[in-house]
């Protein structure tokens, strides 16, 4: 997951972005979850999650830098995946958007998403969100896609009218 700020809650943040599927064994008090950073590491709660639009937003008493939402995405423009696949924390694979859908809500990109990129986010040349990793096609296939911000404002979070969260 990264950090994201609600609206009106100023430069700092207390509130991560993930996957649904990624929390998805510690709902319903089934499990603790547990947020680290550079640095730190706390437990967290979920404020949001939407199992329809595999999208969740926890909240940890830990202030983090939010990063920056992109504009809407255009097909061709770089773009880097960021995640721990398979255990490899820190990881980044780059590629460019394929095609964008339902108004930015969904991103397909040829940048590696692999089981372990979920929750974390793709981001443009200037390091601005432009969604968040969620799944591949198959396990072979090199199309992965990420939740456009967009989604993720209008189902978890309340985002401002701008493109700053």
């Amino acid at each position: 997951g990264f950090a994201a700020s609600r609206n009106g809650s100023g430069g700092k943040s207390h509130t991560i972005v993930t996957n649904h599927h990624v929390i998805e064994e510690c709902t319903g008090g089934a499990g603790a979850i547990s947020v680290e950073g550079d640095g730190f590491s706390v437990n967290a709660t979920i404020a949001s999650d939407d199992a329809a639009n595999d999208l969740a937003a926890l909240t940890i008493d830990h202030a983090v830098t939010p990063l920056k939402l992109a504009s809407q995405p255009a097909v061709g423009i770089w773009v880097a995946a960021f995640g721990s696949p398979h255990g490899l924390a820190g990881t980044v694979t780059q590629g460019t958007v394929s095609n964008v859908s339902d108004e930015g809500k969904l991103v397909a990109t040829d940048a590696a998403i692999n089981h372990g990129n979920s929750g974390g986010p793709l981001i443009n040349a200037n390091g601005e969100v432009i969604g968040i990793n969620s799944f591949r096609l198959e396990e072979t296939s090199t199309i992965g896609f990420a939740r456009g911000w967009p989604q993720l404002c209008s189902q978890i979070l309340e985002c401002p009218d701008g493109i700053d969260w």
